[in-house]
């Protein structure tokens, strides 16, 4: 099993020029779904030209593992929408289940 953090995941995070809620986007849960992914990249393009106010924070891939190997599935063959809410001391896909479910992802 692969050793596990979340300083692999790469995000976005952009700022309206008011204060307001916090949009969390996470896409890429699972690594062959290539369409979620795309679109969360756009959002990074074209969010900022709209953001007045709040702030929006975009994970274009949540599930790395699964990524990396183009399968639904990380290399525990876990679901990461199916195991939710995981357990931090499990496989690769259920200590980023259990984070997500936390809200635990070390974003600003």
């Amino acid at each position: 099993m692969a050793d596990f953090n979340f300083e692999h995941v790469q995000y976005t995070t952009l700022q309206g020029k008011k204060a307001g809620s916090h949009l969390l986007i996470l896409a890429g849960v699972h690594g062959d779904e290539y369409e979620p992914i795309a679109a969360a990249s756009r959002l990074i393009q074209t969010v900022p030209e709209i953001l007045t106010q709040g702030k929006v924070t975009i994970v274009p891939i949540v599930n790395l593992s699964a990524f990396r190997r183009g399968a639904r599935t990380g290399e525990d063959g876990l679901d990461l929408a199916r195991i939710c809410p995981g357990n931090k001391s499990g496989t690769i896909s259920e200590r980023v289940a259990a984070m997500k479910a936390a809200g635990l992802l070390p974003i600003p």
